[in-house]
C-alpha cells in the first residue's frame, strides 16, 4: 500500500520560530525535472541545480501532529495518510529529537484492524499506513544515505522503514527499505497502475544476523537505469549489498527523502521508524 498511489496531500507548514502557518511548500530547485521524463538521464543531470544536503535533525525539540513541514538546517516536509480517514492520520506524531539526533514517527494505532466477517481478512483503521518525509530538491543521478531505528521505543519495530530516491510526489519512485519484521531488504518500484511499490527482481536480499532492535545504515545509489542498496551497521561496516539492478524503463529524476510503511507481515502493528544522519547528495558519473 502507497500513501503516493492514493494521493494524499501535505496540509501544515512548521518552523522551529513562528510555529504552524498554512503556507505552501517551497518550489523545488529542479524546474527541468517537470519534462524530463523522455530526456536520457547523464543529460538530465548536467541540467539540474541541484543542491546537495544533509539533515543530522539537531533543531530544536518540536512534535508534529500527523503531518507538517520543518525549517531546520533544510525544509523538511512531512506526510501521512490513513485508510480509513483518506486523510492524514489523526493519531501519528513525527517527534524532531536533539538529543537522540533523530526524527522519530510513531503511530498509537494500527492501519488496518482483523476484519470479523472477512473476506478480506483486514479492515481499514485510523492509524497511518504510511508516513513521508522529503526535502524539495530534485536530483537526476543520486546517493541518498539515513540510519533507521535508532530511537525507536523498546522492542523494536515491525514497520519497513527505507530511503526514496526520484520521487515525483505522485505515483513514481523508488524505495529502499528494511523490512523490520522480516529482516529483508529490498528496492521497491512505485508507479502508475500499481497499488504498492514492488520489489525490482533481483533486489531482496535477507539481511545476515538481523535484529529488530537494532539500528542501520541505508544507503541507495541510482545512476541511470542502474541501481544499488547497501546495508550498513551503525559502524559503518557492510552488512549485505544488492547486485546491481537494472530498471530497464528508469525514472529520469525526482525527490529524495524517507518512507515507512506497514509491512505485510505485520499489517495490524502501528508504525514505527526513526531517521538519522539523512542525506541526499548528486552523482556524476556515466550510467
Amino acid at each position: 500500500m502507497s500513501l503516493r498511489a492514493l494521493g494524499a496531500t501535505c496540509i501544515a507548514v512548521l518552523t522551529p520560530a513562528a510555529g504552524l502557518a498554512a503556507e505552501p511548500p517551497p518550489a523545488p530547485t529542479c524546474q527541468s525535472c517537470e519534462c524530463a521524463a523522455s530526456v536520457p538521464a547523464l543529460e538530465v543531470v548536467a541540467a539540474l541545480p541541484s543542491r546537495d544536503w544533509k539533515e543530522p535533525f539537531t533543531a530544536p525539540k518540536v512534535t508534529l501532529k500527523s503531518q507538517g513541514e520543518l525549517s531546520a538546517a533544510e525544509r523538511w516536509v512531512f506526510e501521512s495518510f490513513s485508510l480509513e480517514l483518506n486523510q492524514p492520520s489523526a493519531t501519528a506524531t513525527i517527534q524532531m529529537d536533539p538529543a537522540k539526533k533523530a526524527a522519530i514517527i510513531l503511530d498509537t494505532k494500527p492501519a488496518l484492524q482483523k476484519n470479523p466477517a472477512p473476506p478480506p481478512p483486514w479492515k481499514a483503521s485510523v492509524g497511518s499506513v504510511s508516513i513521508t518525509g522529503w526535502v524539495d530538491v530534485k536530483f537526476s543521478d543520486v546517493l541518498v544515505r539515513a540510519t533507521v531505528s535508532s530511537a525507536v521505543p523498546a522492542g523494536g519495530s515491525q514497520s519497513r522503514q527505507g530511503i526514496l530516491a526520484r520521487w515525483d510526489k505522485h505515483h513514481s519512485y523508488y524505495w529502499w527499505y528494511l523490512d523490520f519484521s522480516t529482516g529483508k531488504a529490498a528496492i521497491g518500484k512505485q508507479q502508475p497502475g500499481t497499488a504498492a511499490a514492488l520489489p525490482l527482481p533481483g533486489s531482496e536480499v535477507a539481511v545476515p544476523g538481523f535484529k529488530k532492535t537494532a539500528a542501520y545504515q541505508l544507503e541507495l545509489k541510482v545512476v541511470g537505469p542502474r541501481l544499488k542498496g547497501r546495508v550498513l551497521d551503525v559502524k559503518g561496516k557492510l552488512v549485505v549489498e544488492t547486485p546491481e539492478i537494472k530498471d530497464e524503463q528508469p525514472f529520469a529524476c525526482g525527490i529524495s527523502g524517507v518512507n515507512v510503511e506497514i509491512s505485510q507481515n505485520a499489517p495490524f502493528a502501528p508504525l514505527a521508524a526513526s531517521f538519522s544522519a539523512v542525506s541526499a547528495e548528486a552523482v556524476r558519473e556515466a550510467p
